[in-house]
């Protein structure tokens, strides 16, 4: 119960710490010849502002709270991250500090390809760490998920590319099949060891992943497209590509 109350109360003090840092970037987008946060914080209208911001933050941080602990320890780790980052950019550069959280609050969903990119990213998290429950489940813990993104995609790119004269619905499930039974695989290494060996899982799933990366940067040099500045392949045929559901994306 101490335990929870102490994650609720810094939950509570993140909350109230970013309703005063979006009270001071209010004023200082509305009051003319506000340039900084020290000018907004001086308004007389701080006060005032800085009520109704705490009262929605602590609303919604009771709510979230009331969930459950695990909730809590959620909302607590992005307030706080959002209360220390605005902190950092206010002793870095004040005058910029609203411009920047205004970048990174709204920036994502101010045009349809934004919003198509970290769908798309969320997507990706979102298997990793449904893969990942797996491993919890068993009650072991693994650091190897970056390892068997590299190696999955590298498996899908190499069925992609290689793979040819097959219709499209059976290429594109032979490519992603290949991704998920190579990143499985490799997901096994650290088991085997475990069980057979005694060799604990963190460590393993921990040293396997630059093994992963470098062999992944070692092949995707032999394939990558020519004359390109970036790491990157040479195109998949369209038999292997997704449907494009957002246009210009």
């Amino acid at each position: 119960m101490r335990r929870s109350g102490l994650i609720v109360l810094l939950t509570l003090i993140a909350a109230l710490g970013l309703a005063l840092l979006l009270s001071v970037h209010v004023l200082a987008r509305g009051i003319q010849g506000a340039e900084s946060f020290v000018q907004a914080a001086a308004s007389p209208a701080f006060g005032t502002v800085w009520a109704i911001n705490a009262l929605v933050m602590l609303a919604f941080a009771l709510f979230i709270a009331q969930a459950g602990r695990a909730a809590s320890r959620v909302l607590l780790t992005v307030l706080s991250a959002l209360l220390i980052g605005g902190l950092l950019l206010l002793i870095i550069s004040p005058e910029r500090a609203g411009s920047a959280y205004t970048a990174l609050l709204t920036g994502p969903l101010s045009r349809l390809n934004r919003w198509a990119s970290w769908i798309d990213d969320a997507i990706g998290l979102t298997l990793v760490a449904l893969a990942i429950t797996l491993v919890f489940k068993a009650k072991l813990f693994s650091l190897g998920a970056e390892g068997q993104i590299f190696l999955g995609a590298l498996a899908s790119g190499l069925v992609a590319l290689f793979v040819q004269g097959l219709p499209a619905a059976l290429h594109l499930s032979l490519a992603v099949g290949a991704g998920a039974l190579v990143g499985t695989l490799w997901g096994l290494i650290p088991g085997v060891l475990r069980a057979y060996l005694g060799a604990n899982e963190l460590v393993a799933t921990l040293m396997l992943n630059p093994i992963a990366a470098l062999f992944y940067g070692l092949i995707l040099e032999r394939i990558r497209l020519p004359q390109s500045g970036a790491m990157a392949s040479a195109l998949f045929p369209e038999s292997a590509l997704l449907p494009r559901l957002i246009p210009a994306t």
